[in-house]
């Protein structure tokens, strides 16, 4: 418990900087708002799915195919759970700011808190898996997730639900896919220039973050009973029936322990990217985040640490 609440608070601390970057760059114009959206478009077209292509870059055995795969599946099924859980936060909602209450609940902080927890606590194994788990949180945040979000342009018909598929990291993720399948490579350059892009996906996309909450005192939100409810959805109530259900299925305590690690997670960035275009949705979204983030101190190393004295 105690090494999950040092590591976390390493990364919170990381968090902070980087955001406090972001800030600096609005407060003192050397971003205006129309390029902070074309950084976070940046980010979220470029960044992020060239960090989805990397993680198909790693030894290909059987084994570890199966375990990759096996991962994902579960990763799947547990946003998927969430999806019904969310739904308690109608109670005393405004329609108007559900969607984005709803997101936030389901998509955690898997890559930027998931991965250094998962490598510190449970090593190379867990890093493994967790990669696992970010492809699938990936998956979904660009198909339902936009569309709970509302970003199906055109109406809801199948044809422009399919729409939401025509996304580079789709395609990137399927090439990925495909040449690891084919036991196929890039040019050790061209690898590297990828990994390395990708691997910028959380530093800039706290940057972004920060950009946003330039302009507003997210801080305010610890005023407003509303988002202590939303954080105990996300940070209590789905970690523990996380764990109550990884209890009844025999698997691999590494995998087990990784899933319910980034089930406990804060909520994602992403989520503040993806409310941009409507006030109430974005300032919900920048308050509930930054609460989520602050009160993980506490909830996600006591989980951690009840969790692994009974798996």
């Amino acid at each position: 418990m105690l090494e999950a609440a040092l590591i976390l608070s390493r990364q919170l601390a990381t968090m902070a900087l980087y955001m406090g970057l972001g800030v600096i760059l609005i407060r003192t114009k050397v971003f205006t708002e129309e390029s902070k959206r074309h950084f976070t478009t940046f980010v979220l077209y470029v960044v992020s799915p060239l960090l989805s292509l990397s993680c198909f870059n790693f030894e290909y055995s059987t084994d570890a195919l199966k375990r990759f795969l096996l991962c994902m599946l579960i990763s799947l099924i547990f946003h998927l759970a969430c999806i019904p859980v969310s739904f308690i936060a109608k109670i005393g909602s405004d329609p108007k700011i559900l969607p984005s209450e709803r997101f936030s609940v389901i998509f955690g902080n898997t890559g930027f808190i998931g991965i250094p927890l998962c490598l510190g606590l449970l090593g190379t194994v867990g890093g493994f898996y967790c990669v696992a788990i970010n492809v699938t949180f990936n998956l979904l945040i660009w198909s339902y997730g936009h569309a709970l979000l509302g970003k199906v342009k055109g109406g809801r018909s199948l044809k422009n639900y399919l729409k939401l598929f025509h996304h580079p990291f789709f395609y990137l993720t399927g090439l990925g896919m495909v040449m690891y399948l084919l036991h196929l490579s890039f040019p050790a350059v061209v690898q590297d220039a990828v990994d390395s892009i990708g691997n910028m996906t959380s530093p800039l996309a706290m940057v972004a973050c920060g950009m946003y909450h330039a302009s507003y005192n997210a801080f305010k939100g610890f005023k407003h009973i509303r988002n202590y409810f939303i954080c105990a959805l996300k940070l209590v109530v789905i970690p523990l029936l996380t764990l109550a259900v990884l209890r009844l299925i025999p698997m691999d305590r590494t995998m087990a322990l990784t899933v319910l690690i980034t089930a406990s997670a804060p909520m994602a960035a992403v989520s503040i990217f993806f409310s941009d275009g409507s006030n109430e949705r974005l300032e919900r979204s920048m308050e509930t985040f930054l609460m989520s983030v602050l009160l993980s101190i506490v909830t996600l190393p006591a989980i951690v640490g009840f969790a692994s004295t009974v798996l």
